[in-house]
């Protein structure tokens, strides 16, 4: 991709999204139930990432309709990516710290 050029949108790339977008929670709802279980701090470490994995999935569909609705919006998709990436950081330091971390 040269400059100028923006990603395009496919129907498979919207069906996997979606479908990670209604998946990730479950597998991380059920993780995490496991983790208390175990007792397993990396098994809640699992269940905060398919948290975020759905968070990303959101932030994907809300740039294609954006993108969509309002082709000159191309700009959003990078500013939702970075406000993703803060989340992230700010999780794993927390974690990093010993923070429990997504609590369901």
């Amino acid at each position: 991709m040269g400059p100028g050029h923006h990603s395009e949108t496919t129907t498979i790339g919207i069906v996997l999204t979606a479908v990670a977008l209604l998946v990730m929670p479950l597998l991380g709802r059920t993780k995490h139930k496991l983790a208390a279980r175990l007792g397993s701090a990396a098994t809640a470490g699992e269940g905060a990432q398919n948290y975020l994995c759905a968070a990303q999935a959101a932030a994907v569909l809300a740039g294609l309709a954006i993108t969509a609705a309002w082709p000159g919006g191309w700009w959003i998709d990078p500013v939702i990516g970075l406000g993703l990436a803060a989340v992230a950081v700010r999780e794993g330091f927390g974690s990093w710290r010993g923070d429990e971390c997504c609590e369901s």
